[in-house]
């Protein structure tokens, strides 16, 4: 697969998890959305990440660990979810 391939592909996965925040703090913000990324470091890093990929100047070891990074965060802004609707 070519980098250019996989740039897109990455670009595509990030701009959806950036339009699945923005619905759940738009459409749920008063049950839970407002709770999903609220400090806004995650959208920062998909923007960074975006910015870099459409640039044309690819970091590819950064880029590849800025997915990983977010992956764990989205797994984290989960259980956080799930731990505060047990509390509340």
């Amino acid at each position: 697969m070519r980098k250019t391939t996989i740039g897109y592909r990455i670009t595509g996965m990030e701009e959806g998890i950036n339009n699945w925040l923005n619905y759940l703090n738009q459409n749920f913000r008063l049950e839970f959305g407002q709770d999903w990324d609220p400090g806004g470091t995650i959208r920062a890093g998909i923007k960074s990440d975006l910015d870099m990929i459409s640039s044309g100047k690819i970091d590819w070891p950064k880029l590849v660990a800025d997915g990983e990074r977010l992956g764990i965060a989205i797994e984290q802004e989960e259980q956080n979810f799930r731990v505060q609707s047990l509390r509340g």
